[in-house]
């Protein structure tokens, strides 16, 4: 799977468009890490960056970001390429559809990002980072309102969703 994967779109650390320092610093951890966390991703896809602004990326500030409800997902650099890891938080029967459905869409030949890693013991996938909008920020710029489909039930408990729902 990951040599029929490897063969979709890939996005080069040097693509991020970080300051020379962040790249220098992210070259270094790399190093003494395959694997490096560039930025969290947020339940709305907002990106907590540690490597400085992501130019064209949706970000969000500490107090601001909304932990993830179902998955974790972060933007790793693996080698010279950029990935975007899930975590399936020990989903096996999720993190096995989602396999199965990558694998049928390539065979498929459907455009699909590639697959850089896959790890059966903590059940992670990590696909290529693809640079470019992102479809829920072009509607919100557009006036439509976007919301999560996992907004927990009782938003009085959830700190900081009452606003983010405000504002689409």
């Amino acid at each position: 799977m990951l040599r029929e994967g490897a063969s979709g779109y890939r996005t080069g650390i040097d693509d991020l468009g970080l300051s020379p320092e962040y790249r220098e610093t992210l070259r270094q951890l790399q190093d003494r890490a395959p694997n490096v966390v560039v930025a969290e991703i947020d339940q709305d896809g907002f990106l907590l960056s540690y490597f400085g602004a992501i130019p064209g990326a949706p970000a969000v500030t500490r107090d601001r970001f909304v932990p993830r409800t179902r998955f974790d997902l972060a933007v790793v650099a693996c080698g010279a390429h950029v990935g975007i890891r899930k975590n399936f938080r020990g989903d096996k029967v999720a993190f096995l559809n989602e396999l199965r459905a990558l694998h049928t869409l390539g065979l498929g030949k459907c455009l699909i990002p590639a697959i850089m890693d896959i790890d059966f013991d903590s059940l992670t996938l990590t696909y290529s980072y693809i640079l470019g909008s992102v479809l829920r920020e072009e509607l919100g710029k557009r006036g439509a309102v976007v919301r999560d489909r996992d907004v927990p039930r009782n938003l009085s408990r959830a700190k900081g969703w009452h606003i983010r729902l405000e504002e689409g």
